[in-house]
């Protein structure tokens, strides 16, 4: 009857360290970065392209709700060495033309990509629908596939800066998982330096830096083992669903993230520490019972 009764305190004081030590060291926050702590400035992009180029584009009766598709559709006709085989998407959950996911795992540079995009401007003025469309695309290429004026079309999103604070402050761990490439990310971080230092810096893993682009399978391994992380600790905040369901996968929890509303990103968490207790609860329950 002793010896129940030890096992039983046993029992007990291993699930108290355990809800204790999830109070003070807390779970892992996983952020993607484009969308959810950082956005695209529409309106500095429209201003690079120029007002005139714009309407001189709808004059010739071109579509400008097409205009992404057709950029695609452009950089589809340059030679890549990747394969987008696992269906990494845009932000509208386009897939993503070859050529951007060398781009995004480092394999090609951004000046060697534009200086393709220049030489297929130059040589296949039958591939566009008129000389508008050309030049709008033209100089879309060239902000995308620039490191500095890339990074001056990104903005801080203030609400998911203001998520990552109170993850802090809850004693969560904080990590950044995202597709980025890996020239212009040195801009910005230079360019937003408050976000950056909220995040450790071996906290930060970007697909340029590893050569694996979301959604494969590697780069959520990479991350786990990297930090030994439990996956089941772990909840994951994306704009795309196939990242989200290709980190689920592998047992992390995930939420996608669109227009970001900072009380549903607390909720969200919430709810996702609610479960991981009542899991903890249920298996404490099932050892007592047990023993």
């Amino acid at each position: 009857m002793k010896k129940i009764f030890c096992k039983k305190r046993k029992v007990l004081f291993l699930s108290t360290m355990l809800i204790l030590s999830n109070a003070v060291y807390g779970i892992n926050v996983i952020f993607d970065l484009g969308e959810v702590l950082i956005s695209t400035k529409k309106m500095y992009i429209m201003r690079q392209v120029g007002i005139y180029s714009f309407l001189m584009f709808l004059l010739r009766l071109n579509n400008p709700f097409a205009l992404r598709k057709r950029l695609f559709a452009t950089l589809e006709q340059i030679p890549a060495i990747s394969q987008n085989e696992f269906g990494a998407t845009d932000d509208n959950g386009k897939p993503l033309p070859n050529i951007m996911c060398d781009w995004l795992t480092g394999t090609k540079t951004s000046k060697e990509i534009l200086e393709e995009i220049n030489e297929l401007f130059s040589n296949n003025p039958d591939f566009f629908h008129n000389r508008a469309e050309k030049n709008i695309l033209n100089k879309m290429t060239s902000i995308m596939f620039t490191p500095k004026r890339f990074t001056k079309s990104r903005s801080i999103i203030k609400k998911g800066i203001k998520f990552v604070k109170r993850c802090k402050k809850k004693g969560h761990n904080v990590f950044i998982l995202s597709n980025w490439d890996p020239e212009s990310f040195e801009y910005i971080l230079k360019a937003f330096p408050k976000l950056f230092s909220l995040f450790e810096k071996d906290h930060i893993t970007i697909s340029g830096d590893i050569g694996i682009i979301k959604p494969n399978p590697q780069i959520y391994e990479y991350i786990l083992a990297k930090h030994n992380l439990d996956p089941q600790e772990c909840i994951f905040f994306d704009d795309q669903e196939v990242n989200i369901k290709a980190a689920e996968a592998f047992g992390i929890h995930g939420v996608v993230c669109k227009n970001i509303r900072y009380k549903k990103m607390v909720q969200a968490l919430d709810s996702f520490l609610e479960e991981f207790e009542t899991e903890i609860r249920e298996i404490n329950e099932t050892n007592t019972i047990s023993v």
